[in-house]
């Protein structure tokens, strides 16, 4: 395993109204590796999350490495606009992310290819999972932040991001994620479970 860290996360601790979510956590994540946040519903996986990319305060250091100034992230709810259609959201992140490919490869790969005009709002929970990870794509990212990816999805989109997850990490990348599927999907001397009480 190298020991170059993509994220370094040393003695974090989270309170909230007054109450501790969790209290000194640490571990590291490196290229090629997926850090697995285990817990019951509650625990403070999202918030862990949160505290990571910053979104909330914290004590305790979340260290990454130079060079890597964004994070990937694909939560519960996928940030998506209901009257855009695919065409237009893949557009629209292509530019913000300034994508030089064509996103026609990333339509192909998640089967959309029926749906380019359809608006956001008459998809499915896994088609807009999909598009969220569209996005994770343009950002190119080397740090993932994923909570719950699998969640409600069939086993055909399941075996897609997965296998969208396992592209990521063998390209050096790295990831952060909440799940409550199975961890033999991944090789496990490339797996770090966390756990929080």
């Amino acid at each position: 395993m190298s020991k170059e860290y993509l994220l370094k996360v040393k003695n974090l601790s989270c309170e909230r109204n007054y109450k501790i979510i969790f209290n000194k956590l640490s571990f590291n994540l490196y290229p090629r590796n997926i850090v697995f946040i285990d817990g019951n519903n509650g625990s403070g996986k999202t918030t862990l999350l949160l505290c990571v990319s910053n979104i909330l305060t914290y004590s305790g250091e979340v260290l990454i490495k130079k060079g890597i100034d964004n994070f990937g992230y694909v939560g519960h709810r996928n940030g998506l606009y209901d009257t855009q259609t695919v065409d237009s959201f893949l557009y629209f992140w292509k530019n913000i992310f300034n994508y030089k490919k064509s996103y026609q490869a990333i339509i192909e790969y998640f089967n959309l290819n029926k749906f380019i005009d359809v608006p956001v709002s008459s998809l499915s929970f896994g088609q807009k999972k999909k598009l969220s990870f569209a996005r994770l794509i343009m950002m190119k990212s080397k740090i993932w932040l994923l909570d719950e990816p699998l969640s409600g999805l069939d086993k055909k989109t399941k075996k897609i991001i997965l296998k969208l997850i396992q592209e990521h990490l063998s390209l050096g990348g790295g990831a952060l994620a909440t799940s409550h599927e199975r961890i033999s999907y991944f090789d496990k001397n490339k797996v770090t479970r966390v756990k929080i009480d």
